[in-house]
């Protein structure tokens, strides 16, 4: 049976935008480890780098999680939710949660995370860390 040209041609293009839209691992790692002595820090990545970054657990107990309040997604795109360190389904020993970015173009972004309670405004965060990151070819 003979399909028609149109058809094979649509389904080449959806084939490849498939493609495109699947994300590409880092070829290197970086990580962050941010805490209480350590609330801003600063990453240095090469476009194609990735980028985890440790949270201690978030101050307020129960109910409180991080979220990200600012970050540039054209330079630096989330590959994953934030998550607990040691392995699902709760948190690691310390409570800690972790989070990976790529660096997909040249320029800087600061990453800011706030401790929040679900649809919560940011004046009512409890607690908040950042990383400045900047990436180059």
């Amino acid at each position: 049976m003979r399909r028609p040209v149109h058809f094979l041609f649509l389904a080449a293009v959806a084939g490849l935008s498939a493609c495109a839209s699947s994300p590409v691992q880092p070829r290197t790692w970086q990580t962050v480890t941010l805490g209480p002595g350590h609330r801003t820090l600063a990453a240095r990545l090469r476009i194609g780098d990735g980028l985890r970054v440790v949270l201690p657990r978030p101050l307020g107990g129960d109910g409180f999680n991080w979220q990200i309040v600012s970050n540039s997604d054209d330079i630096l795109r989330q590959l994953t939710p934030v998550y607990p360190t040691q392995g699902a389904p709760a948190p690691g020993p310390d409570g800690g949660l972790t989070v990976s970015f790529s660096a997909v173009d040249e320029g800087a972004s600061v990453l800011r995370f706030a401790a929040l309670r679900p649809n919560a405004r940011l004046s009512e965060a409890t607690d908040f860390y950042e990383v400045d990151v900047t990436s180059k070819p």
